[in-house]
């Protein structure tokens, strides 16, 4: 035999279900052995008779039997698996997590959108400072740009122009790559 898992129940499947129990004679069912009665016990001439799974043959007896068990319980059972069913896909009930939390199915929905739209803000930000990070590097190499120019002039010495790159070149962490400025810069 193999292992055939259904596919999920469907809100119709459900209500189609909880129909049909709904419709069935009241809970609790017991069996006398093969017959199904209605009432928690079978009681010669009180319990109603619901039905029977008897095959007729002596072989067959112990089956018929764990049949109209099980038929028996199902009233019972039908109606406690459909509610269960119920609060489980309606999110509300308390789940206990791995790490011993408990939290609902809806608190953790909320609280994983959350944190999208946390990391997609956090996205843009560093989106829009690494940006500003390109635009004011770029405006500092015009400045050492300016700066060779003038020591190619002679308007200052190329000592002095060249300490002023390096000055300004560590200052602002133009030869560190972005991440490493971003990491000095938090500290």
């Amino acid at each position: 035999m193999t292992d055939q898992t259904p596919a999920p129940l469907t809100n119709q499947q459900l209500t189609d279900m909880a129909a049909r129990e709904a419709a069935a004679t009241p809970g609790p069912w017991c069996t006398d052995s093969w017959e199904i009665y209605q009432g928690t016990e079978y009681e010669p001439g009180i319990s109603e008779w619901i039905g029977e799974t008897c095959r007729g043959r002596i072989e067959g007896l112990a089956q018929d039997k764990a049949d109209a068990a099980f038929v028996a319980a199902a009233r019972t059972d039908v109606p406690a698996l459909l509610a269960e069913i119920r609060r489980l896909k309606d999110g509300t009930e308390p789940r206990r997590l791995e790490d011993g939390s408990t939290h609902t199915i809806q608190a953790l929905t909320d609280a994983g959108e959350s944190c999208v739209q946390h990391a997609c803000t956090a996205a843009r930000e560093e989106d829009r400072l690494r940006q500003e990070q390109y635009t004011l590097r770029a405006a500092v190499e015009g400045v050492l740009d300016e700066v060779r120019y003038m020591a190619d002039d002679e308007l200052i010495g190329g000592e002095q122009a060249a300490r002023l790159t390096r000055m300004l070149r560590d200052a602002l962490g133009l030869d560190k790559p972005f991440a490493a400025v971003a990491g000095e810069a938090g500290r």
